[in-house]
């Protein structure tokens, strides 16, 4: 009961925050210089991926049950990073170049490799928190029906070239291919004028000392 009610305070906590943040949105924003470059190292990222084992991959909806109700067919699978700036050791010991990539750029909030197996469908959904905006970097991209809509958008992963929006916005992603999809997947702070990029910050921090994020975290190692 102790837990729901906490729950429930943040939910309502993080709503009247998020109204602030949406009266400045975001429009037509540039893609940032380190999304592109982070683009520049993606054979190295890959490399630290594919060192990986299946077995350090891990269902999502195992580490978030909340993932289990937007996926269906296959599997999604990830391997967290971090999240809302918690770092899991464990995991950044196994990928030490993309980790000291990703801690050069300090608007990174959360990162991690994000797996579409075969037949795959992240039903349509909105992400939790409008303080953080998404980028996606395509390291591994089949040829075939794949592809993220972002509202009314439908856009296609390509190598080399970023995909940045804001999950907040209605959207929905699927891998109908025999293949596997990857991309290093990266939430950073979304860009507002002071004070609320102070507030945001803040905010960024509480969640991350939430139990939610804590269960995750420790789902991941």
């Amino acid at each position: 009961m102790r837990y729901k009610i906490i729950s429930w305070l943040g939910q309502k906590l993080i709503f009247a925050i998020e109204s602030l943040f949406r009266r400045t949105p975001v429009i037509q924003m540039p893609t940032p210089t380190w999304a592109t470059g982070l683009c520049q190292h993606t054979g190295v990222i890959l490399s630290e991926f594919n060192n990986l084992y299946n077995k350090n991959l891990r269902e999502f909806g195992s580490i978030s049950a909340e993932q289990n109700r937007i996926t269906t067919g296959n599997s999604w699978k990830v391997f967290i990073l971090k999240a809302y700036r918690r770092k899991i050791s464990e995991n950044y010991d196994l990928c030490p170049k993309t980790t000291r990539l990703i801690e050069s750029i300090p608007e990174i909030t959360t990162a991690m490799f994000s797996i579409l197996e075969p037949k795959t469908h992240i039903t349509p959904h909105r992400g939790p928190y409008a303080g953080v905006l998404r980028c996606q970097i395509p390291l591994i991209v089949p040829k075939g029906d794949l592809g993220i809509r972002v509202g009314e958008t439908t856009h296609l992963w390509k190598i080399g070239t970023p995909l940045i929006f804001d999950d907040t916005i209605d959207h929905e992603a699927w891998n109908n291919t025999t293949e596997r999809r990857v991309v290093l997947f990266i939430d950073f702070l979304r860009p507002l004028p002071w004070p609320l990029a102070l507030i945001n910050r803040l905010m960024i921090r509480v969640i991350g000392l939430s139990p939610f994020v804590g269960r995750a975290i420790r789902a991941s190692r």
